[in-house]
């Protein structure tokens, strides 16, 4: 195996690609699949043990019509694993949730994209020719793919913090987060929403049901949280326990004081929160980027793109929805399409050490 030397060390070659896309989400996965339908040799560089993280991570496994935007890889995913139904005055499709991972996983298979789980990307390397090289940790150690390009379509814009840590827009320094709680044998109910006690902490006082992927009282209690939106590790512990205790105090209530739940089965809850998302449903929290501008995306790297950094610098909660989240992944790889990644690179190595 080829290596790449460090400073005082030398790291084995994983993999020589064109391109890597860091994170399994459908943006990432979309804007990979474009890629390797252009030719480039692609690889996906997963942190989980499965794909799909708008929806899977975040136990959100429906999407409903007014998410306009399509793609090629949501098309093939409602296909494989949805179930449509009337909602209200919309129409929803639920996946079932394990059928969706097999089918992104069979998506990337098919197209001959590469994929690598369970490892954490750790550091960018400028290397010879114009080249990158991504830097990724797991249980065997340091290794480095070297490639052309790299996207990073994480959740938590994790190329940014390589140089300095992200700071989210002025009107995202507080923000909405969802979290979502399973349940099985709900007894006859038809509301889309349910109010709860202002005790709970949850906003607005209710909670969003959707119905589950299996039927017979399959039912998804999503419910929101208003929190500190700072983009680092501390703060996203802190979130999530928070949300964790609000699901617990939430499922006990609705067992206890909402007759259709006296019987259910609390059977999961979400790995992860969903956001962050604009605090107030006003005209500039709706709007749809509907073009992407590569300047927002770029990272001080060559060569480099972080599609969350378009959420956290300029708001654009469009990637939090996996409907529109693979539109734009696709549309990104169609604009770089052209480029032939030969910017220049300095020799600088950065990597966590």
């Amino acid at each position: 195996m080829k290596k790449h030397r460090l400073p005082a060390q030398e790291i084995p070659i994983l993999a020589e690609v064109d391109v890597v896309v860091i994170g399994g989400s459908f943006a990432g996965l979309a804007s990979a699949l474009q890629f390797a339908n252009q030719g480039k040799r692609v690889i996906v560089v997963e942190a989980r043990t499965y794909l799909g993280s708008e929806i899977t991570a975040t136990l959100s496994p429906w999407i409903t019509s007014s998410q306009a935007s399509t793609s090629i890889l949501m098309d093939a995913c409602v296909k494989a694993s949805g179930r449509t139904f009337s909602r209200g005055n919309t129409e929803t499709t639920v996946f079932h949730v394990d059928r969706l991972k097999l089918q992104l996983e069979e998506e990337l298979l098919t197209a001959g994209v590469q994929l690598l789980y369970a490892s954490l990307p750790i550091g960018i390397s400028s290397i010879e020719n114009n080249a990158n090289g991504l830097i990724i940790a797991n249980k065997s150690g340091r290794q480095l793919i070297r490639c052309q390009g790299i996207v990073d379509a994480t959740e938590t814009a994790i190329t940014t913090f390589f140089s300095e840590a992200l700071k989210p827009a002025g009107k995202l320094k507080r923000a909405c987060y969802k979290r979502v709680l399973e349940f099985t044998n709900v007894q006859g109910i038809d509301q889309l929403e349910l109010p709860v006690p202002s005790e709970l902490g949850i906003k607005e006082n209710k909670v969003h049901l959707y119905s589950g992927y299996h039927g017979n009282g399959h039912v998804y209690v999503e419910y929101q949280m208003v929190f500190n939106a700072d983009n680092r590790l501390e703060a996203n512990h802190q979130r999530e326990s928070a949300a964790q205790k609000a699901g617990i105090d939430l499922a006990e209530y609705m067992i206890h004081h909402i007759p259709a739940f006296s019987k259910a089965v609390l059977c999961a809850s979400s790995y992860e929160l969903k956001g962050p998302y604009h605090l107030e449903d006003n005209e500039e929290s709706q709007k749809t980027h509907q073009l992407i501008q590569l300047d927002r995306l770029a990272v001080n790297y060559p060569n480099t793109w972080s599609f969350y950094q378009d959420l956290f610098v300029h708001g654009n909660t469009d990637w939090l929805d996996p409907v529109k989240a693979a539109a734009l992944g696709e549309q990104f790889s169609e604009l770089v399409n052209d480029l032939t990644f030969n910017q220049p690179c300095s020799r600088q190595t950065i990597a966590q050490q």
